[in-house]
């Protein structure tokens, strides 16, 4: 456990050269704590100097399962019928351990990042001490050179790619202060540029992200943003302006200033309230208590469960008294609005009891075991495969499995496991026995793929 180097064998003179040092290895080892019988997973195998300590410590009935995508790493791979060697990148995980029957694992790797043995290896393209093609590639089978990219995409395509996967924003868009701020720093141009009055600046770094983790129950924030816009109106509206005179004779049916037939003159006047856009205006409402501090995962990945107390005389549906719903999130009997007033909500009957309609639930659980309802399908999100995607850079189409198809699903033919394509925006995020996964209307499922 305290050798620090694994070894890469030429085949032809036998001679091992050094491939990579492996991070933190007894802390990662120690970390695992490993079961002699255990299911582990490497998902980046690379010159195997974490794996070769884990297979090390199992037994004849553990099972080590590790993952490169660089053909580089197969060469480390050791010739054990205990270890599973799988060529791809590690995004694919679960499909791969479904395909090979693995249900459960004890414990799972992943060393991130480009390894020394990549930057070292002149023709890869990874650093800049050699002069050699710019290649980049982790997966040598693509056919995608960062050369290529270089050459062929357009400005457009290179500043999407640079500000989805690098975190920055164009910067020939900042003003040369803001610019200035960010190499002052040595920092990239982010997105946002935000000052901040504070008396604790130690707790703070510069190019930090602020999240919503930050602020605790029961702090004092001021909270600044933009009113609703409601497009353009006139002086009545705008400015609250009465009709002047309406008698036979009168010069004038609006307060002077404003425009609009029978003025007098007609004309504006500087300085006075004029028509014009309403809303869209900087408000700030000063003092507002935190009464809660939800994370955006928290938030995104909202869950309602309700026990079914009794169903309406006549239902002939599949649900019955006892069963589990998962339920829409305005069925709860108290919400907090933009200022934080707690509301009761519509559903709200007495005690913890509510009345619910039916496309208020979009799953309910009987005998244990979940279905879908009604026109609701239930899909576990996956990365798209390369050849599927339309653009460069784009998430269109949506991938994912099939956990829970609802009948009509079933009756053209996808069923559980299989693999669909949905269209984007048609998902809301639920996390069910620990699953995370996105609700989506059947009519939205737009290709079976396997």
């Amino acid at each position: 456990m305290n050798n620090k180097t694994s070894t890469l064998i030429n085949q032809s003179t036998d001679e091992p050269t050094e491939y990579h040092i492996p991070v933190l290895l007894n802390e990662v080892i120690e970390g695992l704590a490993i079961k002699p019988n255990g299911i582990y997973v490497d998902c980046t195998f690379g010159g195997g100097g974490h794996s070769k300590v884990i297979l090390s410590l199992l037994n004849k009935e553990g099972k080590l399962i590790v993952f490169d995508q660089d053909e580089d790493a197969k060469a480390n791979v050791p010739n054990d019928d205990r270890v599973l060697f799988i060529p791809q990148n590690f995004i694919h995980l679960q499909r791969f351990l479904r395909l090979h029957k693995v249900s459960r694992v004890d414990g799972i790797l992943a060393d991130l990042g480009v390894s020394s043995h990549q930057f070292d290896e002149a023709e890869r393209g990874f650093s800049i001490r050699f002069d050699a093609n710019l290649d980049m590639r982790m997966d040598k089978r693509q056919t995608l050179t960062a050369a290529i990219v270089l050459k062929n995409f357009t400005e457009i395509q290179l500043h999407k790619m640079f500000e989805k996967f690098g975190e920055v924003t164009n910067a020939k868009t900042l003003t040369k202060p803001k610019l200035g701020h960010f190499n002052k720093v040595n920092l990239p141009p982010f997105k946002y540029l935000k000052e901040y009055k504070t008396t604790e600046i130690q707790n703070f770094e510069i190019g930090q992200k602020f999240t919503v983790e930050l602020f605790k129950v029961g702090e004092k924030v001021n909270i600044t943003g933009f009113t609703i816009g409601k497009g353009n109106a006139g002086n009545v509206k705008r400015n609250n302006f009465n009709c002047g005179a309406m008698s036979h004779g009168s010069k004038h049916h609006r307060l002077q200033g404003s425009i609009g037939s029978g003025t007098t003159p007609g004309r504006v006047f500087p300085g006075k309230k004029m028509p014009g856009r309403l809303g869209v205006e900087k408000k700030t409402i000063s003092g507002l208590e935190v009464i809660t501090s939800t994370s955006e995962e928290d938030y995104i990945s909202s869950n309602r469960f309700a026990k079914v107390i009794e169903v309406p005389l006549g239902y002939k549906g599949p649900i019955s008294s006892g069963d589990t719903l998962l339920v829409h999130h305005n069925v709860f009997k108290y919400y907090y609005d933009m200022k934080g007033n707690q509301k009761s909500g519509k559903s709200f009957f007495k005690d913890d009891k509510f009345f619910i309609e039916p496309d208020q639930f979009y799953m309910y659980k009987k005998d244990d075991t979940w279905h879908s309802y009604d026109k609701y399908c239930f899909v576990k999100p996956i990365d798209a495969i390369d050849s599927y995607i339309k653009k460069p850079f784009s998430d269109e189409p949506l991938m994912g499995e099939m956990l829970y198809p609802n009948d009509y699903l079933i009756s053209k033919g996808i069923n559980k496991g299989d693999v669909v394509c949905f269209s984007p925006d048609s998902e809301y995020e639920f996390t069910v026995d620990d699953v995370k996964m996105y609700r989506i209307i059947d009519n939205q499922i737009t290709m079976k793929l396997n």
